[in-house]
């Protein structure tokens, strides 16, 4: 996703990420992945969250790192 980000949407997207990564240390939990992508504007199901959890946290840590966030 990041390739297809304008210059100008990724401080946006790092904006909301930050309002989830609530002690700043740059990861978000993977249950508030939904949330965030709510408050981006975006309707997924549940099942696409779960989907896109799959992706950016294959290793099931529950956590999601801005980058792996953007990809």
């Amino acid at each position: 996703m990041a390739e297809r980000l304008t210059k100008e949407q990724i401080p946006m997207f790092k904006e909301a990420f930050s309002r989830y990564d609530e002690d700043e240390d740059g990861c978000i939990a993977t249950i508030e992945l939904g949330s965030l992508i709510r408050s981006l504007g975006q309707n997924p199901s549940e099942v696409e969250v779960h989907s896109m959890i799959n992706v950016v946290d294959p290793n099931q840590s529950g956590t999601i790192d801005f980058f792996n966030f953007l990809d």
